[in-house]
């Protein structure tokens, strides 16, 4: 059934007639114009909802933009850490690819990737179509540069920088396995199929971020961690072969930040984490730390990855 047009004091009647409290109306109504009732309403009420959908005692719009802005610092956070990791991938990918084929436009040359193996190909085809296209592009001054100093021979070291962090972890997935090894073995005793899988999480959990999608309770549908050795260590249960958590949700982010950050960006995205969750328990009358990482589907024992050695495992 079509939803019909509110005005903005409508909807708070709306809210108010489901039990919400709203202290503030022209509080409440500015962050609607600023953010819109669906995108906070819609996109945060769910937490504080029972199952009649009338929203819990004491609840409060004020509670609502509180959490809208946690996700939104819960954004940033992430976005930066994914970006140190993304400028990393770049970094290897490139190194290792041109060293193994060194002809300026060898990165377009189907042979050099896993193209023996047919269900690859479509993928290669389709990545080599878009190097070709962003390597003739003038929209980045230094490929402009490139094409018109160097006869338009863009060399991999430039052309990743203008790529999106999913381009480069397709570029990883088909690379030939000796270069997967070389990159892999940069973050430790981690697998190719292994980074394989956490580069695709973090590229949609990045996805997520830029577009300003609801990231506390976001998952991704189409990978998940199989057989870490971190949640293997905090003991998380499985269904079958998925872990009850920390396969696709956000807490797999902050286990694929152990093992692909140094210890020191670690440390530092943990600390940050901390104080997000405890400036919103502190703020927020109506979400404790409890609520939000239960949401979150991190595990009663999170904390304890901070303090996992991984070089024993």
């Amino acid at each position: 059934m079509p939803k019909d047009f509110k005005t903005y004091k409508e909807q708070l009647e709306i809210l108010k007639e489901k039990g919400l409290v709203i202290h503030d109306e022209s509080y409440a109504i500015s962050k609607l114009k600023d953010i819109s009732y669906f995108a906070l309403i819609n996109g945060y009420k769910q937490i504080f909802k029972k199952a009649d959908g009338k929203y819990v005692d004491n609840a409060s719009f004020e509670d609502i933009v509180k959490l809208f802005h946690f996700d939104e610092e819960l954004r940033a956070l992430m976005l930066k850490y994914i970006l140190k990791i993304e400028r990393k991938m770049k970094s290897f990918i490139s190194y290792y690819f041109s060293a193994k084929y060194p002809n300026s436009l060898d990165y377009l040359d189907a042979n050099n990737y896993q193209y023996k193996t047919v269900q690859n190909r479509e993928t290669i085809h389709s990545l080599i179509h878009i190097l070709n296209v962003t390597a003739k592009s003038n929209d980045y001054r230094y490929i402009e540069h490139y094409n018109v100093k160097h006869s338009g021979e863009i060399p991999l070291w430039v052309l990743v920088n203008a790529l999106s962090f999913g381009k480069i972890s397709k570029i990883y997935s088909v690379s030939q396995q000796s270069i997967q090894q070389k990159i892999s073995d940069e973050f430790g005793d981690i697998s190719n199929a292994e980074l394989e899988t956490m580069l695709s999480i973090l590229a949609l959990f990045r996805n997520a971020c830029a577009h300003n999608e609801r990231l506390f309770d976001f998952q991704v549908i189409r990978a998940s961690l199989k057989d870490n050795k971190i949640l293997n260590q905090l003991e998380v249960p499985k269904n079958g072969n998925n872990y009850s958590c920390g396969g696709n949700d956000f807490f797999s982010i902050v286990v694929c930040f152990k093992q692909l950050l140094t210890a020191k960006d670690f440390d530092q995205f943990f600390s940050q984490f901390q104080m997000l969750l405890d400036s919103l328990e502190f703020f927020t009358a109506n979400i404790t730390k409890s609520d939000i990482l239960r949401h979150m589907h991190f595990p009663s024992n999170w904390e304890s990855i901070k303090v996992i050695d991984l070089t024993v495992l």
